[in-house]
C-alpha cells in the first residue's frame, strides 16, 4: 500500500492506494476525523470541482460522491463529467443525463454522439437520436441551441453556430 496527503478545494483528505488483481484501488478518507468515505474496491478516485468520481475499474461505471462521502449519483453511469457552471453530463448506453451538482435532473435524452468542449466555453454538442440534427447545450445558460458550434468573444459576446440559417447567431440574453 502507498498513503498520500491530498489537499483539493481547501479539503484535505487521505488517499491510500493498493494493487487488486492487476488494478489500482484507492480509498479515500477526510481529514482530521479520518472518516473513510470511499472504500477501496477496485477502483479509481477523480476530484471534480464540487465532488468526487469513482470510477470502478471491471465494470466501468461511475458513481458521485460528496466530499463528506455522501452518496450523490448511483454507481449506474458509464461516464460523470463536470461540464462546470454547477452542471453534471451523465452517460449510460445511449441515453444522458443533465444533473445538478446536488443530482436534481435538468434534461434527459438518447443520443448517438455527444462531444464535450471545455474551452474557450464550456459547452456539449449533442447528435440526437430522435430528432433529426444537432443540438448545442451551453450549461452557463441551461440551454440547447440547433447546430455544432459555440464560440465567444473577448467582450463576453457567445454565438452559436445555427444549422438551418448557416450562420452564427448570438444567444439570447434572456
Amino acid at each position: 500500500r502507498q498513503i498520500e496527503f491530498v489537499e483539493h478545494k481547501g479539503k484535505y483528505f487521505l488517499r491510500t492506494y493498493e494493487r487488486i488483481k492487476g488494478h489500482m484501488s484507492n480509498a479515500l478518507y477526510t481529514l482530521p476525523e479520518g472518516k473513510c468515505i470511499i472504500p477501496s474496491k477496485n477502483s479509481y478516485v477523480v476530484f471534480l470541482d464540487y465532488a468526487i468520481k469513482v470510477v470502478y475499474n471491471r465494470k466501468k461505471y461511475s458513481e458521485l460522491f460528496s466530499y463528506d462521502g455522501e452518496k450523490i449519483l448511483p454507481g449506474v453511469y458509464n461516464d460523470i463529467e463536470d461540464l462546470g457552471c454547477g452542471k453534471l453530463l451523465t452517460s449510460y448506453g445511449d441515453e444522458y443525463t443533465i444533473f445538478t451538482y446536488e443530482g436534481k435532473v435538468i434534461h434527459s435524452g438518447k443520443f448517438e454522439f455527444v462531444n464535450t468542449h471545455k474551452r474557450p466555453i464550456n459547452y456539449c454538442q449533442f447528435v440526437l437520436c430522435d430528432l433529426i440534427g444537432a443540438f448545442v447545450y451551453i450549461p452557463r445558460f441551461n440551454m440547447f441551441m440547433p447546430g455544432y458550434e459555440v464560440r465567444g468573444s473577448e467582450t463576453g459576446k457567445v454565438e452559436y453556430y445555427d444549422l438551418a440559417n448557416e450562420r452564427w447567431e448570438e444567444l439570447p440574453e434572456d
